[in-house]
Order: C-alpha cells, then sequence, then structure tokens
C-alpha cells in the first residue's frame, strides 16, 4: 500500500513547525489565534501518541527517500523534538501554560538521545541541528558532496552541512546540487533529484536518442517513478530559505529585529528581500577590490536592523 497524506501523522509535526516560522515571519498572531482550537488538538494528539520513552508511535514516515529503513525512525524523533519545540512557542503566545509543561517533559527525555544516521545524510543533518547526532552523523553528512542529498530536507541538509563544514562545503554542495538540476534544464524545483541522473542523461527540452537516458521519464522511485516524478514541486524549495537565511544572512529575531550575517563566499555580489509584517526589507551584500563585503540596506522604520554576528 503507498503511503499519502492522510495516513503520516508525521505530517502534523511539521504543520506546527510552519505555523510556528510563519508567526515568527510575518508576526501574524492573529492567525495562530484564529487556529488555537486545532493547534491544541493537534499538540495533544502527537503528546498522546508519544510513549514513555519519548517516541512518536504514530509516525513512520520521515521522508521518502529513507522510507523502510532504520533511518527514517532517527529522522521521525529528531522530528518530534523539532515539532514539539515549535509548539511550546506556540502555545507560550496562546496562554497554555499546562500543556508547555507536557510538551516540556517529553523535551527532556528525547533530548537525552543519541541517535545514529544510518548513512542517510538528511537524517544526519536534523539529528546534528536538534542536538541528537551520535558520532558519525558528522562524517556521513559531509561526506561525498551533493550525493545523497534530498530535495525535500535540502533547507536542513544544507543548513546542518554550513553549521558543520562551513561556507565553502554548503555552497559548494549547493552549487553541484541545484546547479546539476538547472542544467538538466530545470525551471522549477523537482520532486526528487540525484546528481548521478546527470550521466549520459539528456536534458529535458531535448529529444531524447536512444543511447542517453531520459532523466524525467527514467526515473524516479516509490510512488513517483517514471513521468509520474513532479517537476513543480513545493515541498523541495528548501534552497530558498537557506539562500535568504545564511547567503543573504536573513535572520528574523523577537520583537521586530533583523540580524544579517552574510556567507557569501567565491560571489561577488548577492542581494535579496523578504516581507516584513511592516514592508519590505531589501538587503544587498558586495565585494570591494579588497574582497572585503559592504552591506547595504532598505527597512521599514519599525524593523531594528543589527549588521554581524
Amino acid at each position: 500500500k503507498q503511503k499519502t497524506a492522510y495516513d503520516m501523522p508525521t505530517y502534523t509535526l511539521w504543520w506546527l513547525i510552519v505555523c510556528d516560522e510563519w508567526c515568527r515571519y510575518t508576526g501574524n498572531k492573529q492567525f495562530i489565534e484564529k487556529k488555537r482550537d486545532f493547534i491544541l488538538l493537534s499538540i495533544k494528539r502527537v503528546l498522546e501518541n508519544i510513549d514513555g520513552n519519548g517516541v512518536f508511535t504514530a509516525g513512520d514516515f520521515f521522508d521518502w527517500p529513507t522510507r523502510e529503513t532504520k533511518a527514517t525512525f532517527s529522522g521521525v524523533e529528531a522530528l518530534t523534538k523539532c515539532g514539539l519545540e515549535a509548539a511550546v512557542r506556540l502555545l507560550t503566545l496562546l496562554h497554555e501554560q499546562e500543556l508547555v509543561c507536557s510538551c516540556e517533559n517529553v523535551l527532556e527525555k528525547i533530548s537525552k538521545k543519541k541517535l545514529d544516521c544510518y548513512g542517510f545524510k538528511q537524517t544526519a543533518a536534523f539529528l546534528i541541528l536538534e542536538d541528537m547526532a551520535d558520532k558519525n552523523c558528522k562524517k556521513v553528512l559531509e561526506s561525498g558532496g551533493a550525493k545523497g542529498f534530498s530535495t525535500f530536507m535540502s533547507y536542513y541538509i544544507l543548513s546542518a552541512l554550513a553549521l558543520c563544514g562551513g561556507e565553502k562545503k554548503a555552497l559548494k554542495a549547493l552549487k553541484d546540487y541545484y546547479g546539476g538540476m538547472l542544467k538538466a534544464g530545470a525551471t522549477s524545483f523537482w520532486e526528487d533529484f540525484d546528481i548521478e541522473w546527470l550521466e549520459n542523461s539528456c536534458k529535458l527540452d531535448e529529444i531524447c536518442p536512444e543511447n542517453k537516458s531520459d532523466i524525467h521519464g527514467d526515473n524516479g522511485k516509490f510512488c513517483y517513478t517514471g513521468f509520474r516524478h513532479s517537476l513543480c514541486h513545493g515541498w523541495s524549495a528548501g534552497v530558498v530559505p537557506f539562500l535568504i537565511e545564511y547567503v543573504l544572512g536573513i535572520n528574523v529575531e523577537e520583537n521586530g529585529k533583523i540580524r544579517v550575517s552574510p556567507h557569501i563566499d567565491t560571489l561577488d555580489f548577492a542581494g535579496g528581500s523578504i516581507y516584513t509584517p511592516y514592508g519590505k526589507f531589501e538587503v544587498k551584500h558586495e565585494k570591494d577590490e579588497n574582497g572585503r563585503v559592504r552591506t547595504t540596506y532598505s527597512a521599514p522604520r519599525e524593523i531594528e536592523v543589527v549588521i554581524g554576528n
């Protein structure tokens, strides 16, 4: 039986994470209040399905490449921790202290664990970011460059790689992976992609000869084989927030503050913008002849901007 969104309870954890991030970036606390009943119900359902060891027993889906592997269970444990941390922040906004305490009791159990990623970069990344990684995870994450990337988990892989290996490794893997997708003719984000698909394959906009592989029709796995494989997939766009947060260095903090800490590596220029509750925030980074980065920005007057760590 193929899994669907309706029998993947871990998606509830993702929904809580998204609500938390949405509130932080937009400042739209009215949305959280509007969804109060469903947020509380979702958190209670999650807590009801966590056993005495802090394991979320209702869901075993982390992402498609790890499906039916041991890495799934380690990934779900790290995802549970991330989801409950988001839940605590949401519950604090909603003044639901009793539920906050329940979440924190589970988080105390989960936080003590150090887990194996079983060779999967996406699981390694999540464990590292949630401080649950054993000694092998960093090695798995940094090996092979862009090999073994997961589109769905690209934000977390790149973020963990930047944390462990620095900007050069993270940006090199980003360029190889998404650059490879672009070279193959991508105009939007693919549901899945493996850089090994590039070998002896034709581009999307070419008529594929018999001696080459069709990078679309000949690839894909699980429920997305062949032309069932989506070439326009929002869940695979995790590189976008990574570019905003890490390369442009735009980090939204509490109380209307934005901290800007760019990492442009070999780039001479990087620029972009985000929307805040008060209007557009725009930033540009340019290198001078001595290689020093000069940052300029425009921001609504309600936003406090801090440059640097």
